[in-house]
């Protein structure tokens, strides 16, 4: 997976009982630990292991510093 910062259109912290829509892509190990939502304003390429390749525009995954995390990208 590869994008840029100008394709992020927005960056959040997870809260408790989000649900990701069905064809947002898990990036947590643990679905239950994720803690950063992401969307894009182009989809991007994902390169899966022993899984075809898939186009997203929303990502959910875990961050050791979430808060570090969001204030490094120019968006919010």
């Amino acid at each position: 997976m590869f994008t840029t910062a100008d394709n992020i259109d927005s960056v959040s912290k997870l809260k408790t009982g989000f649900e990701p829509a069905p064809d947002c892509f898990k990036g947590a190990i643990i679905k239950s630990n994720a803690n950063i939502y992401i969307k894009f304003n182009k989809p991007v390429a994902v390169n899966r292991l022993y899984r075809g390749e898939i186009l997203i525009t929303e990502l959910v995954m875990s961050i050791d510093n979430a808060d570090a995390f969001i204030a490094a990208l120019p968006v919010a």
